[in-house]
């Protein structure tokens, strides 16, 4: 484009910059909201489910107390979400208190809180959020078929540092996880060939199966409630692990881990 003077460059600068900012808005208008919070315990095991799938569970022992982060973009759909937080007394003074906020723009969208056994229930309303891969499941009978199979395909490709199959069971999760600025393949990639080079694998332990929104998504657990992949690891003096294998949805063809 040629220029011919100065107004008309102008001119044409102002509607370049006008249109950036209407890309600009655009672009952040489309990212999903981030959506999570608090959890903060005394003296009780608590779990909290998200349109009735347990998310996840915390527990303190007896004269402590405790908090973990969350972060529930993940397991939200757009419209009504039903949270619900359960709580089983260690002692008396048991209580929990849940706070979810939207971090993009700072607003408190839930608090429950609970003092002795009992459970509280909200709802938070969500828009813009993609439809993660277990919408999209196809949903299965109860007893879940071949399901423990491809549990232990996966366990067997860990115990090979199979990065490929791995990505392949796990991509769904990826993809999902990317969206919300999460973890994605490249960046586990990266951070399992640290894992492959200092942990242990866990034997495969026997499994229990449950099923969830209609059959569309399938938490498998060993034993002790864990997920039933696990590694441990420790480096110069420090220990940790690595759990996964907890969710499962039905492709059209195969079985693969949704959420990692």
């Amino acid at each position: 484009m040629r220029i011919q003077d100065k107004s008309s460059f102008l001119r044409v600068w102002l509607m370049i910059t006008a249109a950036c900012l209407i890309l600009a808005h655009e672009s952040r208008a489309a990212e999903p909201p981030q959506i999570g919070g608090v959890l903060n315990i005394v003296a009780a095991e608590t779990a909290l489910y998200v349109n009735g799938v347990p998310v996840t569970s915390f527990a303190v022992e007896e004269g402590g107390s405790g908090g973990t982060s969350l972060h529930l973009t993940g397991w939200l759909i757009n419209g009504s979400n039903q949270i619900r937080l359960t709580v089983k007394p260690v002692t008396e003074s048991a209580r929990a208190k849940l706070e979810l906020q939207d971090f993009g723009s700072g607003d408190m969208l839930l608090t429950l809180e609970q003092e002795g056994a009992g459970e509280q229930t909200g709802t938070v309303t969500t828009e813009g959020l993609p439809e993660w891969s277990f919408e999209r499941a196809t949903p299965r009978a109860e007893q879940a078929d071949g399901l423990a199979a491809a549990v232990a395909e996966l366990h067997k490709a860990y115990a090979a540092a199979d990065m490929d199959r791995i990505v392949e069971v796990s991509n769904p999760a990826f993809v999902d996880q990317g969206l919300p600025g999460g973890m994605d393949a490249k960046i586990f990639r990266e951070e399992a060939a640290f894992l492959f080079e200092v942990g242990k694998l866990a034997e495969l332990p026997e499994l229990t199966v449950t099923s969830h929104l209609d059959g569309k998504l399938f938490r498998v657990t060993g034993p002790d409630g864990d997920p039933p992949i696990a590694f441990t690891f420790e480096q110069d003096g420090m220990k940790g692990a690595m759990r996964t294998g907890f969710w499962w949805s039905r492709a059209p063809i195969s079985w693969v881990a949704p959420n990692t």
